[in-house]
């Protein structure tokens, strides 16, 4: 009940954010045509559209002849397919893109998944802290979105480049390696003891960490603030490791064995 009520929350806030910055309630607001970009930087979309463009009427196949296989050109280049593009069109595009990938799936399945279980591997190794360099997309969405806030984020140390990305990362990096290790060597222990808890709150981080890559991975584009959001729950997942042991070491010790009375 406790879980359903987190979920239903979530999913009201977002509605409710997204109502109050697009003017309607959404899940998923104005988003540009991620899995298009997607499977056509992967290849078999790219494929797809050169062999058939001459049979269907999608605004894709005008810029056909100048696709790339990278998704953020793709997006948000200025000279990219979307950003060149009319409002028309790129409305058209969201309108195209599940017929399009449903078309590509039947004609690549196999090429497909394997690119896409290849983007998800690699999203689930990376989780770096690049993407906070200042970026002049973010400063120009303060304007429409939130003005008032733009002359603290100017004077913040991210606008100006001076957040210590490389030693953050390096330190995140070195930090689930050694959870990593921390796991493997506590999990057979807490097998032992037959610790349910542990093993619950286990599955729920690792199905979580693992589905986090392939959604983000496989159907958008591989970023380090992606896996990011998640990878912090393999050093929590360690630390619950070490106390639930060190719970059971000490209660172990506080039951001292009694010991029965000799008779003399």
């Amino acid at each position: 009940m406790e879980f359903a009520a987190v979920i239903v929350v979530a999913l009201a806030g977002q509605l409710a954010l997204n109502a109050y910055l697009y003017g309607r309630p959404s899940l998923d607001p104005d988003r540009p045509p991620f899995l298009t970009a997607r499977i056509i930087a992967d290849g078999p979309g790219r494929w797809y559209l050169e062999k058939h463009c001459g049979e269907v009427q999608w605004v894709i196949c005008d810029h056909v002849h100048h696709l790339t296989d990278d998704v953020d050109n793709f997006l948000w280049a200025d000279d990219g397919v979307v950003q060149s593009s009319s409002d028309d069109d790129q409305e058209r595009m969201l309108q195209e893109e599940m017929p399009f990938v449903r078309a590509t799936l039947r004609a690549y399945p196999l090429q497909q998944f394997r690119k896409s279980a290849r983007n998800a591997w690699e999203q689930l190794q990376t989780f770096d802290f690049d993407d906070l360099s200042a970026s002049p997309l973010v400063l120009n969405d303060f304007n429409p979105i939130i003005p008032a806030a733009r002359p603290s984020y100017v004077k913040s140390r991210q606008a100006q480049s001076r957040l210590p990305l490389e030693l953050a990362t390096s330190v995140q990096n070195w930090t689930v390696l050694a959870s990593l290790g921390v796991i493997a060597v506590f999990v057979p222990l807490l097998w032992l003891r037959h610790s349910t808890r542990i093993a619950g709150l286990g599955a729920v981080i690792v199905s979580m960490v693992a589905a986090n890559a392939a959604f983000t991975g496989a159907l958008s584009m591989v970023e380090g603030r992606f896996e990011c959001r998640v990878i912090w729950l393999v050093p929590l997942l360690a630390g619950m490791c070490v106390l639930d042991w060190y719970k059971g070491r000490l209660a172990g010790r506080l039951v001292a064995p009694t010991q029965p009375a000799i008779a003399l």
